[in-house]
């Protein structure tokens, strides 16, 4: 199965804040705007697509303790980089959930691969105010 996280990269959803929400809300959210009632959250599951990577801290103030630690390393600075790295696997595992995906339902019915959400722009939706 795929985290809520990753059916919004799926599904082309570039709203950053609904990948700030927590996981619980994103889930509720997907499933209002795509009608489907009562379908369960996929909570405790890891992810078989982003490997977890996507599974990050539900509320603003763990964001804000990281944000607050990476500024007090720094003597005197306003901004700061964050380099990302992530293993390629990930990418593999995208690409074969997506081919799944087109066999299942066809080409008409899925997202183009190209309009699939990078993981790196999650993180930075999230990481970011």
């Amino acid at each position: 199965g795929c985290c809520s996280r990753c059916h919004l990269r799926f599904l082309n959803i570039t709203i950053g804040e609904l990948y700030a929400c927590p996981e619980a809300e994103v889930w509720t959210k997907i499933c209002t705007t795509l009608e489907l009632a009562d379908l369960p959250c996929p909570n405790g599951a890891r992810c078989s697509v982003c490997l977890g990577t996507l599974h990050l801290p539900d509320d603003a103030q763990k964001v804000d303790a990281l944000i607050a630690n990476l500024r007090s390393a720094f003597i005197h600075s306003d901004a700061f980089g964050l380099e990302i790295s992530l293993p390629a696997s990930i990418l593999v595992r995208q690409r074969g959930m997506w081919l799944t995906l087109v066999q299942q339902y066809g080409t008409g019915d899925v997202v183009r691969w190209d309009d699939i959400v990078e993981v790196k722009a999650v993180i930075r939706h999230h990481l970011t105010p």
